[in-house]
């Protein structure tokens, strides 16, 4: 049997399979594997992963409210308490407000009962977001008023009234004798008038206001009036107030001279031509 010679440089095989598999295996790896995810894991995730997700998590329900679309509804009974609500907290707070939430309620229920009034809500995946109160005949909307529904108003008032001394004198000094007024003369019948409406109330609830429910309102409103025959509609501003002012011009309406109402503050009319 031939044994194989060996070579002069048969010492180098086994210094390699000794020495080399040292270095890498006890070296190499605890300066790459070791330290390199160590690096990536302390450093990568708290950079890029922890706050994308976060702001995914803080944008994502905001831009779904965006693009969510409002839709219309007839105002119900129901749905009265949802808008003295909304009144309450977002609109003026004039004197009705200062009659209470049972005034405010019978208020409501005259844009219901009226032929010509009209009560519009506006939902965002079947929950009321918002409401619209107003007349497509303010002239037949005010007879109505003063043949049907001024009893219940007037005793509605009374009450409230009643159990507000500071507010009752201010009434008497401001406004009794224009209702009273109201109440006994005989509302002009309307024929050969040119027919007008006007939009009294529109409140959306705060979150809501950039998913379009206010403008879908007021586009249904005016369509409304305009289908009804009505000519024109109007409305009051709080003056100043420049973000209600471009909202409303984006829609078409138009600014007018501001007026004061019988408490001294002031108004801006706006005007839309149907």
């Amino acid at each position: 049997m031939n044994v194989p010679s060996a070579r002069p440089g048969g010492a180098q095989p086994a210094a390699r399979l000794a020495e080399r598999p040292v270095e890498r295996l006890t070296e190499r790896p605890a300066e790459g594997l070791a330290q390199l995810p160590a690096k990536r894991l302390a450093e990568r995730p708290a950079e890029q992963p922890a706050e994308r997700s976060a702001q995914r998590l803080a944008q994502r329900p905001a831009e779904r409210a965006v693009v969510q679309t409002a839709t219309l509804r007839p105002m119900e009974l129901a749905d009265i308490p949802f808008a003295v609500d909304l009144h309450i907290r977002h609109l003026y707070r004039g004197f009705f407000v200062e009659l209470g939430p049972r005034f405010l309620a019978h208020y409501y229920r005259t844009f219901l009962t009226s032929a010509a009034g009209v009560a519009l809500v506006a939902e965002s995946g079947g929950v009321p977001v918002g409401f619209l109160a107003g007349s497509v005949d303010r002239d037949a909307h005010r007879r109505h008023l003063a043949r049907l529904d001024r009893v219940r108003l007037a005793r509605a008032g009374t009450v409230a009234l009643a159990a507000r001394p500071v507010l009752a004198e201010r009434f008497v000094r401001t406004r009794a004798r224009r209702y009273a007024g109201r109440l006994v003369a005989r509302p002009p019948d309307g024929h050969g008038a040119e027919r007008a409406g006007v939009l009294d109330h529109i409140a959306v609830a705060d979150g809501n206001r950039r998913a379009g429910a206010g403008r879908r309102l007021v586009q249904g409103f005016a369509e409304m009036a305009r289908l009804q025959g009505a000519r024109r509609l109007s409305l009051y501003a709080k003056h100043g107030d420049a973000r209600a002012h471009a909202f409303y011009e984006s829609l078409g309406w138009v600014a007018f001279p501001a007026v004061h109402d019988v408490d001294g503050r002031l108004w801006s009319r706006f005007v839309l031509e149907l």
